[in-house]
């Protein structure tokens, strides 16, 4: 259901991985050190519908998006909030 793409966030992208999967959602975290570029296309070639990018300036100012991957379409979340991030894919 999810992709997170960390960008020198190792650490906070497994623990929120951690926390959807705990509530139910499929998450997927890239830890082959791909660019963006390739990481995204492997998102798509896996049919993964929504990626969620999580750099340094995500974490520092605690929000994040969730990019629609058919859409391009992006919805922002606060980073701490997980049950929003989770309220979403249960909504779709």
């Amino acid at each position: 259901e999810l992709f997170i793409i960390p960008m020198d966030t190792g650490m906070e992208s497994l623990l929120l991985a951690s926390q959807l999967r705990k509530m139910g959602l499929k998450v997927e975290v890239e830890m082959q050190k791909r660019k963006l570029k390739k990481s995204l296309e492997f998102a798509n070639k896996e049919n993964i519908p929504y990626v969620l990018i999580l750099g340094e300036e995500e974490v520092r100012s605690q929000y994040c998006q969730v990019k629609e991957m058919a859409t391009g379409e992006e919805t922002t979340f606060s980073f701490d909030d997980v049950q929003e991030i989770y309220s979403f894919f249960r909504n779709k």
